[in-house]
């Protein structure tokens, strides 16, 4: 999931509009698509970040680092990949702007655009991943993760920690033996069939 970049608009209820879209606009989008498909494919060159683009990224890729030190593991990695994933943007839009500014150098408003764009690809994923319900973990699950480390641990205990009886704690800690982890292929069973209150 780090690896894309997400879109997630909240855009607000259509109404109809007879309108088309504005003759100018649309010129300038086939002129820019043009300007592109103008370049000679056999076209090669070489570009590098102007001194203020440059300055600029370092910024921003002292911004990421700060957050991926305090993240847990899944937003440090969404923050290491932006690192990179912003210089792939600004490139990009250098290429868009090519028609309007011919530089040799990817230009600082080339990274601003990218910065700002970045940004709102990761709040996308924040929001996306709002939308995720969580994954409950079951008690009965914790009881038989402990048996899977310890074979041997105390089933009296285990019991009274969690607050259910000793067959049930015996059943799911038979339940590791014979299947390694997890449910029975052949057998399923809930607290409820041993008096308990829940799983």
């Amino acid at each position: 999931m780090q690896r894309f970049l997400f879109l997630f608009p909240e855009f607000p209820e259509r109404k109809y509009n007879p309108q088309s879209v504005d003759t100018n606009i649309l010129q300038m989008y086939n002129n820019l698509i043009n300007s592109i498909l103008d370049l000679s494919k056999d076209t090669t060159f070489e570009t590098t970040l102007s001194p203020d683009a440059e300055e600029r990224y370092k910024e921003y890729f002292s911004q990421c680092e700060k957050s991926r030190m305090r993240s847990d593991d899944f937003w440090a990695s969404v923050y290491s990949k932006a690192e990179i994933q912003v210089l792939r943007i600004a490139l990009t839009v250098k290429l868009a702007r090519l028609a309007e500014i011919k530089s040799a150098f990817v230009e600082v408003e080339d990274i601003e655009c990218a910065v700002e764009m970045m940004e709102y690809f990761i709040q996308s994923l924040r929001k996306f991943k709002a939308t995720i319900p969580k994954p409950k973990i079951r008690t009965s699950d914790l009881i038989r993760g402990i048996f899977m480390e310890n074979p041997q641990a105390n089933q009296s205990e285990v019991a009274r920690m969690f607050g259910f009886s000793r067959p049930y704690v015996n059943k799911l800690a038979k339940s590791v033996r014979l299947t390694g982890y997890g449910y029975s292929s052949t057998q399923t069973f809930t607290a409820n069939d041993y008096g308990e209150n829940g799983v």
